[in-house]
């Protein structure tokens, strides 16, 4: 069955009164003409949710029924983030390929690259750097030292810490690690002037900025010892 793209139409909660509750659930009036007759749907930030059941909230009760499915203009391919999103698992299938005889992946990139120069780090400044939470970087760093690529030692300022560093082999192997990522962005970039190129870096950049900003003003706050504040 084919759906079209959808949009969830606002409808408004109707209060009932107390002795109704147990009663047959009303059906919300929706905002438009009714839609055909079919499957009853909710279409939420394009996912679709199936549903006929009435929800019982507080003195409310929602009888959720067939809204929203109507024809709207949003099209993902002209929109930028479609491209971001497959561009970035397009690049990382290939880097992994293309990596693989060097023993890296992409993932561990933000590691390599900090500890390119043969810096030390902890795990928590090691994902702060890389952007993840702290269980996924733990996992990385011990399949990271389990092949040889780091290694640690104890961290003389905290002992309970410990400070991550690149292996002398695979410091070895980052010259040939970079000739890989530079053939790739040379491949991607075909067709483009010098000129094209730089004016997508740029582009990108002020993109970037955006899109960390956003994710700076939805991540919750964190207290000094890492906890979400309440």
């Amino acid at each position: 069955m084919k759906i079209e793209r959808a949009a969830l139409r606002p409808v408004a909660a109707v209060p009932v009164p107390f002795e109704h509750r147990r009663r047959k659930p009303v059906q919300l009036e929706q905002t438009r003409e009714h839609q055909p007759a079919g499957p009853p749907m909710i279409a939420m930030c394009g996912l679709l949710v199936i549903s006929v059941t009435p929800c019982y909230i507080g003195t409310y009760i929602i009888n959720i029924g067939t809204y929203a499915m109507v024809n709207d203009d949003w099209d993902p391919m002209a929109h930028p983030g479609h491209y971001f999103s497959r561009i970035a698992r397009a690049l990382a299938r290939i880097g992994d390929v293309r990596l693989r005889d060097l023993g890296f992946a992409t993932a561990q990139l933000p590691v390599l690259t900090a500890l390119k120069d043969g810096a030390r780090m902890s795990q928590t400044d090691l994902a702060r750097w890389a952007k993840v939470e702290q269980p996924t970087m733990a996992q990385m760093l011990t399949r990271m030292e389990r092949d040889g690529i780091i290694r640690r030692e104890p961290d003389p300022a905290d002992r309970r810490s410990s400070l991550i560093s690149l292996t002398k082999q695979a410091r070895a192997r980052l010259p040939a690690g970079r000739a890989v990522l530079r053939q790739g962005n040379v491949e991607m970039t075909k067709g483009l002037s010098v000129g094209e190129v730089e004016t997508l870096v740029g582009l990108l950049r002020r993109v970037l900025a955006n899109v960390e900003a956003m994710e700076s003003a939805s991540t919750p706050a964190r207290t000094e010892g890492g906890r979400k504040a309440d």
